[in-house]
């Protein structure tokens, strides 16, 4: 019996376990939670009334499972219910704070123990103005009388159903808002500090990641307010936003994040692929943000906090990615999301009812967001600084470069200059040579000589451009041209390679191509100069031939195609890959069996992109190789050809076994509207003669059967008298032609030159003029008449070889060592100088400030300005510009060309004011 009666009393102890505690209040200053004290019970349809949950026995309350009840994210109602024993003898007067600020509506019912009934409602569905306290989370006021009150509080809510409850009296309450507000302003301030501290950045040094920075920040401080609940102060009539605004301002965080989080990795620029995968999470991220229509609005709140835990684990794993990539800030990146995420995990696990450190609310997000926004500061703070230190190092770097090629642009100059000096001593004394009497094995080494000097001289020209285009210190010019001129003129430099390799050697203009142009011809001319060069070099037997021709490009705007090909040794396939860098040859082999300096197609390559077009070029090894590049064609003035008058709607036929020059030969005379019919049957072409209506223009070209003189004896009976034909044969051949006998006859020596095919055209379809006889200049024997031409030169050979070319000439020359001599002579006697030459870099004083004192004193004499004529071997823009501001008319180049020295002399002899 003992021992039934003790295990009665046991059992009788143990039922408060599961019974509701009361809550003692027993203090006029307490604060107490209530969570312990605290049971709930889930109404599944929200049906029941305070009556019949206060009807219900405390069994059917249970007992949170933390500190305060978190029951997650669903749509049922919620009853909790606490007993408050007041055992004090007075009433007792304070708060009951559910302290979280997205509980949609709370109802609140206090059962006095006398029975009295007092009901308060409210929630994030009212307006701010009627909650019964107005602060920032729900407060409901309350008098409890002395003994036993009963609390029953409905909970209905679309966020998480957490209910944090405490009661507090007005002065307990008000101390410990105090403690919050405290922690609630340094978090606030941090954010305002970092805020205006890189809004400051910003607006210095306008970096992209730092604007983005501010939006995160913005983002983040309206997302903590709003979790707080000031946004509720702050927007006080609009209810229906509050209700969303804190699922809007997660899903924007995610976006301003990631956005953030490009720029400040420089995904753009160093990790294109990680950027695309970026873009495509903020779309997804935007596309969640508006799905709320098709998912409602309880799935919508329940995705905003899973995107936000899963955007922040891929930004973490971004940042991890990025740093082991060697981005030394992506250390502080990796670090703050690796902060932030925990924040958020623990965020939204708590939401959804899993509280993994049995904490819930927002001050484990506060801290975490504390911490990421400052550590990605100072990650942007090092990030500008590792910019501002690449920033020097490219500087320093820009510098060097800028000091290395101003060295290499001296070096090369002065090796110009030393080069050319002697050059024009070997070169001239070579011309000189020349014109004097010479046996054949003479002539071949004078020849030789020649030859070697003019190559070494391309080198050093190569150089010299390769150098001036690196630097950026080439420019063209825009000026109008004769096309076929300059196509003749480059393709009579090569007649006498090609004649010497027995080479056939074709130009051709389709119709359409302009005679004249917008460019630069000179550079023009140096391109095809190389093409051909090359050309002609790897060309052992066969034809090189150069095609020009119209094209329009994708927009329809005009290029001009300019292609030369050739049936030589061939390009590799592996040796196309390098052929337009700089110093690359073929093969090693190409260089000790062709020579060359291995720039000519990368010059040509960086010439033509600088005018606008492109170079390209298609090889078969051991076939051949075509070169071709285009130019933009300007807008060109249309001329009317008065060639293309004359041959307008003729006919020719042209005869010769060369299929490639018949096929030249008809796109030229195509060119000025004649119709052309071919032969390349030798027995046929009386038979072709035949079927022409009227006498066609008869063009009979090498090779064709035969002798020259004797093409023509057995078509005479077949030709008219005055038919005009055209023999094109080689320039031995031409020495012994037939007899015209009536006919109009012309011949022309190959390889054809545009000029001299116009030329011929022109004299067989033009009506005959009188001729005017022209006198031929001579040289002045009475040398006191000539002009005197005070050459300034400190070389010994150079002074030999001026010399020789000006008294050849039959002027007077007087020769002095230095510029201060020049000076001097000059005004001894200024009207009996006539013109100066002037060296640029001598002894005692240079020909620039020799130049500068002539001008000096000719102004101060009131003497007419005697031409200067810049005589140096420093051909370099920069020189001549140099020369032009001291005062100097014109500019030769050593080593010296005689044909341009005498038409420079004779240019400058003739001008208005000059005395002879």
């Amino acid at each position: 019996m003992p021992r039934l009666c003790l295990a009665l009393l046991l059992f009788w102890l143990a039922c408060p376990s599961w019974a509701l505690t009361p809550a003692p209040l027993d203090s006029d200053d307490l604060r107490l939670s209530l969570g312990p004290y605290t049971g709930y019970y889930e109404d599944v349809d929200g049906t029941l009334s305070v009556e019949q949950v206060q009807a219900l026995d405390d069994d059917a309350f249970r007992k949170p499972g933390g500190e305060h009840a978190n029951l997650g994210k669903n749509a049922s109602v919620w009853w909790f219910k606490a007993r408050l024993v007041n055992a004090l003898e007075h009433e007792l007067g304070g708060y009951l704070e559910v302290n979280y600020p997205l509980l949609d509506r709370l109802q609140v019912h206090l059962i006095g123990p006398d029975g009295k009934h007092l009901e308060q409602e409210s929630g994030d569905s009212f307006a701010f103005s009627q909650r019964p306290v107005q602060v920032r989370n729900f407060w409901f006021p309350m008098q409890l009388e002395p003994g036993v009150n009963t609390l029953l509080i409905r909970v209905e809510t679309s966020s998480t159903v957490f209910v944090p409850l405490f009661f507090a009296t007005y002065g307990a309450s008000a101390a410990a808002q105090e403690n919050l507000m405290g922690f609630n302003g340094a978090f606030y301030g941090v954010l305002f500090a970092m805020f205006c501290y890189n809004l400051f950045l910003y607006v210095s040094l306008r970096e992209s990641a730092y604007l983005w920075y501010l939006a995160y920040n913005l983002n983040v401080g309206l997302l903590a307010a709003c979790f707080d609940g000031m946004l509720f102060k702050l927007l006080p009539e609009h209810v229906a936003f509050q209700s969303v605004s804190i699922y809007i301002l997660m899903y924007l965080h995610c976006l301003t994040a990631i956005q953030f989080s490009r720029h400040f990795l420089h995904a753009r620029q160093y990790f294109p692929r990680l950027d695309t995968g970026l873009r495509l999470l903020m779309l997804i991220c935007g596309g969640c943000l508006l799905s709320v229509p098709l998912i409602g609005f309880a799935a919508w709140n329940i995705l905003a906090s899973v995107t936000v835990s899963l955007v922040s684990l891929i930004l973490l794993l971004t940042g991890i990615y990025v740093w082991r990539r060697g981005v030394r800030y992506g250390s502080y990146y990796t670090l703050a999301w690796a902060i932030l995420l925990f924040a958020f995990i623990q965020a939204t696990t708590g939401s959804l009812g899993l509280e993994v450190f049995g904490v819930f609310g927002a001050t484990v997000v506060k801290i975490g967001v504390t911490i990421e926004l400052i550590t990605l500061s100072i990650g942007l703070a090092d990030r500008i600084n590792l910019l501002k230190e690449e920033g020097f190092q490219s500087r320093r770097a820009a510098e060097q470069a800028a000091f290395e090629n101003q060295a290499k642009s001296r070096f090369l100059a002065k090796m110009s200059h030393e080069i050319r000096t002697p050059l024009n001593g070997v070169l001239g004394m070579l011309q000189l040579l020349r014109e004097t009497p010479l046996d054949r094995s003479q002539r071949f080494y004078v020849d030789t000589i020649s030859s070697s000097g003019s190559s070494l001289m391309a080198v050093i020209n190569d150089i010299l451009d390769y150098a001036r285009i690196e630097s950026g210190k080439l420019s063209l010019e825009q000026i109008e041209f004769d096309l076929e001129d300059m196509i003749s003129e480059t393709l009579s430099l090569f007649t006498g390679q090609a004649l010497d390799k027995r080479l056939r050697l074709y130009i051709s203009l389709e119709n359409g191509v302009p005679r004249r142009i917008q460019g630069d011809p000179t550079r023009l001319k140096q391109i095809l100069m190389n093409l051909l060069s090359n050309a002609l070099k790897f060309t052992a037997e066969g034809h090189v031939a150069v095609s020009v021709s119209r094209r329009s490009d994708s927009h329809g705007r005009p290029h001009l195609v300019i292609a030369v090909s050739d049936s030589g040794i061939g390009i590799s396939e592996q040796a196309l890959a390098q052929l337009f860098e700089s110093f690359a040859q073929g093969d090693s082999s190409t260089t000790r069996r062709y020579g060359g300096s291995g720039l000519g197609l990368a010059i040509s390559k960086e010439l033509v992109e600088m005018m606008g077009g492109r170079i390209e070029v298609q090889s078969t090894l051991g076939q051949g190789t075509r070169f071709a590049f285009d130019m933009p064609l300007l807008a060109e003035q249309e001329t009317v050809d008065e060639l293309s008058r004359l041959l307008a709607g003729r006919t020719a036929l042209l005869a010769s076994l060369d299929g490639l020059g018949l096929d030249a030969m008809s796109r030229l005379l195509g060119r000025w509207g004649m119709r052309t019919e071919r032969c390349q049957t030798p027995e046929r072409l009386q038979d072709y003669l035949e079927d022409f209506a009227a006498p066609p223009l008869l063009v009979l070209m090498a090779p064709w059967p035969g002798g020259v003189n004797h093409w023509l004896d057995s078509l005479r009976p077949k030709l008219q008298a005055q038919q005009r034909v055209l023999l094109v044969c080689p320039p031995e051949a031409c020495q012994q032609l037939p007899a015209s006998l009536g006919l109009r006859l012309q011949h022309l020596a190959q390889p054809v030159a545009i000029n001299a095919l116009r030329q011929a055209l022109n004299g067989l379809y033009e009506e005959p003029k009188a001729q005017v006889q022209q006198l031929v200049r001579e040289i002045r024997s009475d040398n006191s008449e000539a002009p005197c031409i005070l050459v300034a030169e400190d070389n010994p050979v150079n002074q030999l070889v001026v010399q020789g070319f000006l008294k050849k000439r039959g002027y007077n020359v007087r020769l002095v060592t230095n510029g201060q001599a020049a000076v001097d002579e000059y005004g001894r006697d200024p009207a009996a100088v006539h013109l100066i030459l002037m060296d640029c870099e001598m002894p005692v004083m240079d020909g620039f400030e020799a130049t500068r004192q002539i001008r000096r004193l000719e102004r101060s004499q009131q003497l007419a300005a005697v031409p200067i004529i810049a005589l140096t071997a420093h051909i370099l823009e920069e020189h001549r510009q140099h020369g032009l501001d001291a005062g100097m008319d014109d500019f030769l180049g050593k080593p010296l060309d005689s044909g341009l020295l005498y038409s420079t002399l004779e240019r400058h002899l003739k001008r208005p004011g000059m005395v002879h």
